[in-house]
Formats: structure tokens, C-alpha cells, sequence
């Protein structure tokens, strides 16, 4: 997949509404607005201001306000923003698909050109500078965990029957090993000396020793498949995800539903609990759940909220709403701080609910703009930075908290 970089500009929403224009390698331009809000006026960002936050000039721009990133305080709802620029991490040869952060470093895996068969797991500092390859030569890889010195990531394998794959590697690098072999995970979590991950299709939660030979692993939800599981999280004791509920409407009896609810299970199977009926409405294959010790919370991309839930189950929170298409797509919760990253900007917000504040925003050509995959996590959270992939350029970006 070629790297398109053409008409891309980084918007970050007022107060002062710079733009930060972005070459495929690194920032190279940054242009004051005008006194309202519009753009100095070129090709790239066109003119007009208006109390929204003013209209980019041409159809490779996007509108400060629209679907697209929110308008600073406009009546639309849209977040207000610092001015602070993102800094480029560093710069791949590819598109990256997932990525996670451990100590200093941050990990991530890189998608196979169109050559095939030459995708990548690799490392970098936080702080940029070389970036170290520490598995190559695969077929698809994608999701990622890192635990203590090892990283996970998912894939499937480079010769027929193309089985799916879960593979380790040290984080300093050596020999890779085969941890499971069934579907490819989309999603990947730890628990103690157990990893947990979602089929390709989202069809079951799967869990796998992380020592001993590969397995096939053990189906922890649902029962009998197929039925549809999304954005699994665990805090170490029990497993949370989205499904329609109809394997757990099976077991006890009721009519089947096509609702897609909240459930938690034990990290070691058994009874499933159905926490919150119609938690999300969206396609909740890019909806994204974490947890605190008391409490979870979610994206909905369908109605563009976030919410919250004690453990114990109960009623939803809304949190907070974004507009239709600049919904979150992953979130990470950072103290009392969540953070959340849709297809086109980052965003903050408090985790008790309140108006979101957008780091960053971008505009451009079709899937060149896009920051996260969308189905892997590209999400991740540190003392000083936020740390995000930007799909679209190739590029791993942060800013400060």
C-alpha cells in the first residue's frame, strides 16, 4: 500500500487554530489563523472565519466544525483545544497497525507492502532515534501486548494453509516462538501468566498459556459460536466485553437478542453477566473498553458517546458526546484522565464526564488522514505524552499531556 501525502494538514482547534502542515517524514510548516478563526488563505487551507471555527478552502481541507475534528466551542459541541503540536516519534517504512507502550519504549507492528510477506514488529524510545526490528518477514501482523520482556502480537502464517498465529519475541530481541495456533486475534490482553484474544471475525474470546507448547487455546465466551464479541478488556480477575448477548439468552433460556450488551466473565470461564443491555449501538468492532478498579468505560461510535459503568453493573453514564463520524474509535484512561483517539483527532476529557478538549485534528484525502487502523489498538498513555499511530502518513506522533 503506497504512502499518499499530498493535501494532509495536522489542525489543531483553537484557541488560536494553528495549522501544522505534515510532509511524510516531518512537520514543516506552521500558519497563525486570522483573528476569528479562518486560515490564512492557500491551496492547502483556504480562507473564511466565522464564530465555528471558519471553512478551509477546498474539499481536501475539511471545516472546523464539521465531521471531521469539531469546532472550538461551536454550537455543534465541539471540544476546545490547546495549541501545542504533535511531534513525530518517528517516521516507518510502512503503515503501522497496532501499537503499545511499555517503559520507555513503544512497540508496534507494521503491515506487509504489496510485495507480501514482509511485515514487521518493531521498537523505538519514546524519545525517537532507530528504530529496532525485532521480528520481519511476516504475513499480517496486527494486534500487540508486551508483558515483562516479552512481545506478543498476532498474525497468521506465511505458508498455506495460512493458520493464524500468536507469536513472541524478547523485547530485546532473538528468536521467535509460536504461543497459539488458531485464528488470528484482533485484540490481545494479559492476565497473570495468561493471554486473552478475540478471533479475526470476533466470534469468541480465547484464552492461552503464555508458556508451554502452542495450543489452540481454550474458548472462554461463548459457549457455542458464532456470535459477536468486541473490545475485550481485563483487570485481572474477569474479562469484559461487548456481544449480542445471544449465547448467554440461550443458556438461560430466554429469547435470542440481537442487542449488543456489556458482559463479564472470570478470567477462568464460567458464568457470564450481562451488565448493561444495549451498551453500544454502533459497529462495536471499533468501539473500545477500559477499567479503572471500580469502573469501566467505553466508546459508542454509533451514537458518538462515551460512558461509564461500575463493575458491579447498574446504569450507564454518558460521559461525554462527540458528533456523528468524529466519534472515538479507541480510548485509554489515564488517571483521572480519558483519552481518545477517532479516525481523524485526539481528544482529552475528565473521566467523571465534561466537554473535551482535541490535541490534535487532521484533514485530507481519503484513508491518508486516518490516525488509527480502527480495529487494532493504536492508543497509548504515559507520565508526560500521549502516543498515537498516524495510519494514514506512516508515522507514530505524541504530545504532551
Amino acid at each position: 500500500m503506497a504512502l499518499r501525502t499530498r493535501n494532509l494538514t495536522w489542525r489543531l482547534l483553537p484557541v488560536t487554530a494553528l495549522l501544522y502542515a505534515c510532509s511524510s517524514s516531518s512537520p514543516n510548516e506552521v500558519r497563525p489563523a486570522g483573528a476569528e478563526g479562518g486560515a490564512a488563505g492557500d491551496e492547502n487551507g483556504g480562507t473564511a472565519g466565522d464564530e465555528n471555527g471558519g471553512t478551509a478552502g477546498d474539499e481536501n481541507a475539511g471545516t472546523a466544525g464539521d465531521e471531521n475534528g469539531g469546532a472550538a466551542g461551536s454550537e455543534k459541541g465541539g471540544a476546545t483545544g490547546p495549541t501545542a503540536l504533535p511531534t513525530v516519534v518517528t517516521t516507518l517504512a510502512g503503515l503501522p497497525a497496532a501499537l503499545a507502550l511499555s517503559g520507555k519504549n513503544l512497540y508496534f507492528t507494521v503491515l506487509p507492502s504489496d510485495l507480501g510477506n514482509d511485515g514487521k514488529v518493531q521498537s523505538v524510545s519514546t524519545d525517537g532515534g532507530a528504530i529496532s526490528t525485532l521480528a520481519s518477514g511476516l504475513r499480517s501482523p496486527g494486534a500487540i501486548a508486551v508483558s515483562g520482556t516479552d512481545v506478543y502480537w498476532a498474525d497468521s502464517e506465511t505458508v498455506f494453509p495460512d493458520y493464524g498465529d500468536v507469536m513472541a519475541v524478547p523485547t530485546a530481541g532473538g528468536a521467535t516462538r509460536e504461543v497459539a495456533r488458531s485464528d488470528t486475534r484482533t485484540r490481545l490482553v494479559l492476565a497473570g501468566e495468561s493471554l486473552y484474544g478475540l478471533t479475526f471475525d470476533d466470534e469468541s474470546v480465547t484464552s492461552f498459556p503464555l508458556t508451554g507448547a502452542p495450543s489452540a487455546g481454550t474458548v472462554v465466551y461463548p459457549p457455542s459460536s458464532p456470535y459477536a464479541v468486541a473490545a475485550l478488556d481485563t483487570d485481572g480477575s474477569s474479562l469484559f466485553f461487548f456481544s449480542n448477548g445471544v449465547a448467554q439468552a440461550q443458556e438461560v433460556g430466554k429469547e435470542p437478542s440481537t442487542d449488543i450488551d456489556l458482559f463479564k466473565v472470570s478470567v477462568a470461564g464460567g458464568e457470564v453477566v450481562d451488565l448493561a443491555p444495549n451498551a453500544t449501538s454502533g459497529s462495536s468492532g471499533f468501539d473500545s473498553l477500559v477499567d479503572d478498579s471500580t469502573t469501566l468505560f467505553w466508546s459508542d461510535s454509533g451514537s458518538g458517546g462515551v460512558y461509564s459503568l461500575p463493575k458491579s453493573g447498574g446504569t450507564p453514564k454518558l460521559l461525554t458526546t462527540f458528533q456523528s463520524g468524529s466519534a472515538p474509535v479507541q480510548i485509554v484512561l489515564d488517571g483521572t484522565t480519558i483519552y481518545a483517539l477517532s479516525f481523524y483527532a485526539l481528544y482529552k476529557f475528565p473521566k467523571a464526564g465534561g466537554t473535551p478538549v482535541t490535541l490534535a485534528s487532521v484533514s485530507g484525502a481519503s484513508s491518508d488522514r486516518y490516525l488509527g487502523s480502527g480495529s487494532e489498538l493504536s492508543l497509548a498513555v504515559d507520565e508526560s505524552n500521549v502516543y498515537w499511530t498516524y495510519f494514514g502518513h506512516g508515522q507514530i506522533l505524541k504530545i504532551a499531556k
